[in-house]
């Protein structure tokens, strides 16, 4: 009996040729080493391991908060969202201050007016300066409560805390993934 090892797809086969009286003829055995040989060439390129990383499937989310404050750009370094006691806010900051978007947890796709005395607020920190909620606009354009991402446009006029000093925020551009607590 002449016996073949395989691999094919990743299974290894193995193969028994019996033969008579365990003798064959050399013309006969060395077609069938040739075909042999042709074969295996072909069969174990399929026992190459694949390139293919087990990693996961699931799409990456990059996550952004940026605006234009003060006629200066902010892009946050790290954005971060999370849903918290009826609320879902939005925040980021980097060297130059904290922004902060606060909306209420059963946002809907839609445009958001904000005014002083709205539920929906947005407010910038720089330094010693707090600026409140003047008057401003949200745009959601996606909310997709299945996998927490919410996505968005803003705009506002704010006034600093103390001095009423005007501040505006324009161009501005939420797309975040949120944990809900």
């Amino acid at each position: 009996m002449i016996n073949f090892v395989l691999c094919y797809k990743g299974k290894i086969f193995l193969l028994f040729l019996p033969t008579t009286n365990n003798i064959l003829s050399m013309n006969t055995f060395f077609r069938f080493f040739v075909l042999m040989v042709i074969a295996s060439s072909i069969v174990f390129n399929g026992c190459k391991k694949d390139d293919k990383s087990n990693a996961s499937t699931t799409p990456t989310y990059t996550k952004v908060l940026t605006a234009t404050i003060g006629g200066v750009a902010f892009s946050a370094s790290l954005p971060m969202s999370q849903m918290s006691m009826g609320n879902l806010q939005i925040s980021g900051t980097n060297a130059a201050g904290a922004l902060q978007i606060i909306l209420p947890y059963n946002v809907g796709t839609g445009t958001i007016t904000v005014t002083e005395d709205s539920p929906s607020t947005i407010s910038w920190t720089s330094g010693q300066n707090a600026y409140v909620p003047g008057t401003g606009t949200i745009i959601i354009t996606k909310h997709d409560v299945t996998n927490n991402i919410i996505e968005g446009t803003f705009s506002a006029n704010l006034k600093e805390f103390e001095t009423n000093a005007p501040l505006q925020i324009t161009n501005g551009v939420f797309k975040i993934t949120y944990v809900e607590q």
